[in-house]
């Protein structure tokens, strides 16, 4: 996983914590199927839950960056899931675009 080294989006938690946030580098998008969704979200990886204000928050900073995940240190990635950031593999989906070309 390579993360854009730029400003960081700075997200309040639920619980009161702060994320500093990086966009992940990824070539291709998991979409709108279902199977290409389930095996980018993490099995039973981490979930934060964030207040509707944060998700919108990054949202736009995800489109400003052209990206569906989110990092604070390059290992572990997060995307956006209903009202919470959960963790995902943007590697599986970027190997997986790879192999289909």
């Amino acid at each position: 996983m390579q993360i854009v080294l730029t400003v960081p989006l700075f997200v309040e938690t639920a619980l009161h914590g702060t994320l500093e946030l990086m966009p992940v580098q990824i070539t291709s998008r998991p979409g709108t199927e279902d199977a290409k969704w389930f095996e980018f979200l993490k099995p039973k990886g981490q979930r934060i839950p964030l207040a509707p204000k944060e998700i919108e928050r990054c949202q736009a900073y995800m489109r400003n960056y052209d990206t569906e995940a989110l990092s604070e240190d390059g290992i572990n990635a997060f995307t956006i899931n209903g009202n919470a950031l959960v963790e995902c593999s943007p590697d599986l989906v970027d190997v997986a675009y790879e192999m289909e070309d």
